[in-house]
């Protein structure tokens, strides 16, 4: 509660009450972007400076719903793990975004992790699908793609975000993956229907107090350990 004496600029205090009152609709992280889809569509929601993109409310919604269809059509299902390890591009929040609606539990790893780091993270929780980028200055992230392929036969999935010419054998582009998931939507095909039907169902299914993402701790005291957050956590 506020207190006496609070200045201006103090940030507004909120209770728990208000929390399971004045928020009842945004207790999932990903109704969030849906709340204000609804209120203020065409509001600009991300920004991407480097590469002069933006997407407003609806486009954050819509495309992130879209990946929730690839990913359902790859097989994952509530309580998934994909492991991610991406620098802070729009492509890297809509593919969060996308877990967050059915239920995929989002497992974000430091860019600074030897490839012996990563697969030990992988292994710890078991990753049904691994994120990455291809070649950037910092390093070329292909290798670490082709380690995780070599030592990790329980992940299914290896997407790298890079054209499809860049892509590592074994790998799907993620930009043609993202443009294959979107082709039936707008040929309105029935695969589309009975993808978008099961997409609502996953999103009904998923509950406020559900593991939503994978936070690894520093490992200061020993080997990182992975911590697992609900939507609630994030939200309250």
């Amino acid at each position: 509660m506020p207190s006496a004496g609070h200045g201006r600029g103090d940030l507004p205090q909120c209770t728990t009450e208000d929390y399971a009152v004045r928020f009842a609709d945004r207790h999932r992280v990903h109704d969030v972007v849906s709340y204000w889809a609804a209120r203020k569509p065409d509001q600009i929601a991300l920004v991407d400076y480097k590469r002069h993109r933006q997407l407003s409310w609806r486009e954050f919604e819509h495309q992130a719903a879209s990946l929730a269809l690839g990913l359902l059509r790859l097989g994952f299902r509530q309580g998934d793990y994909l492991a991610v390890s991406l620098p802070f591009l729009l492509e890297h929040i809509l593919l969060e975004y996308a877990c967050f609606q059915i239920g995929v539990i989002h497992a974000p790893l430091d860019l600074r992790l030897t490839p012996g780091e990563v697969i030990s993270a992988l292994n710890l929780i078991r990753a049904k699908g691994f994120v990455f980028p291809g070649a950037r200055a910092a390093a070329d992230f292909g290798e670490l793609g082709r380690a995780v392929a070599h030592h990790c036969p329980f992940v299914r999935h290896l997407i790298q975000v890079s054209p499809p010419d860049e892509t590592i054998p074994g790998a799907r582009s993620f930009f043609q993956w993202a443009q294959e998931t979107e082709a039936p939507a707008r040929r309105g095909s029935l695969l589309h229907s009975e993808l978008e039907a099961a997409r609502r169902e996953a999103v009904a299914a998923v509950d406020e107090h559900d593991g939503v993402q994978v936070i690894f701790t520093t490992g200061s005291t020993g080997a990182p350990k992975p911590a697992l957050l609900s939507h609630r956590n994030i939200t309250c």
